[in-house]
């Protein structure tokens, strides 16, 4: 599904993916998992010239997206009521710092990993605490 030639033509693909009428969760939730499993493709190809390549898999975060996810959520209170264990959504400095770590020599090692960084919502949805929405497995 990623051999794609362009951005343009990954682009068609997912689009002929997501059928019209499709919830927006569901078509935000493929594009993110389409991305981490490019950004895994290109960590297998780069790491040959020993270039690092690394995902960080954010959760809910306070960012100039958070009034659409609100709006999906069913609201502000039900979107941090869902956001994992912090009760409170991440700061953009909270994603970054591990963003900061992956590019630091403390990281030299690491290349292919998607770092979740979402306060252990992910965890729950593994242990069966959350149900996962629209029915998409954790990851």
């Amino acid at each position: 599904m990623l051999d794609a030639a362009s951005w343009e033509e990954i682009q068609e693909r997912m689009a002929a993916l997501v059928k019209p009428g499709t919830p927006p969760q569901v078509a935000y939730m493929l594009s993110k998992r389409l991305m981490n499993a490019y950004a895994c493709q290109l960590a297998v190809e780069l790491g040959k010239k020993k270039v690092r390549v690394n995902a960080v898999l954010p959760g809910s975060t306070d960012t100039g997206m958070k009034d659409e996810f609100a709006e999906m959520a069913g609201g502000l209170e039900n979107m941090i009521r869902f956001a994992g264990k912090a009760g409170r959504l991440a700061t953009s400095e909270e994603v970054a710092m591990p963003i900061v770590f992956l590019g630091s020599d403390m990281a030299k090692f690491v290349s292919g990993e998607e770092l979740i960084v979402d306060f252990c919502d992910n965890a729950m949805k593994k242990t069966g605490l959350k149900p996962e929405i629209c029915g998409a497995p954790a990851l």
